[in-house]
């Protein structure tokens, strides 16, 4: 990992649901570089992290924020110039992160 990670485990049972009887979801969240390339490139990289530590923890979801690759505090021109058709290269990213690591 390029940055720490914080794993939080909340359940109303004592220990994680037994793969193949529950459902592990893993949240994706933090505050990463914005309003750029560059900082989508990084983003998606720590994605790319998140969704393989999330497997190792026999995840089957990874949930991520909306705007995650951009960043929050983007401008319109940052906005117009960040975005994406929605089959666009972070969505293939994410799909292969995804497929990779059995999410």
């Amino acid at each position: 990992m390029t940055q720490p990670v914080r794993i939080v485990f909340r359940s109303a049972l004592r220990d994680a649901p037994a793969t193949g009887e529950g459902l592990r979801v893993a949240l994706g969240q933090g505050q990463g570089p914005v309003g750029s390339l560059a900082a989508v490139r990084q983003n998606m990289d720590r994605l790319v992290e998140v969704t393989a530590l999330a497997a190792a923890y026999d995840c089957q979801v990874v949930v991520f924020p909306e705007k995650y690759t951009t960043g929050y505090a983007i401008d319109p021109g940052q906005c117009r110039e960040l975005a994406e058709h929605h089959e666009g290269p972070s969505i293939d990213r994410a799909r292969l992160a995804a497929a990779g690591s059995g999410c």
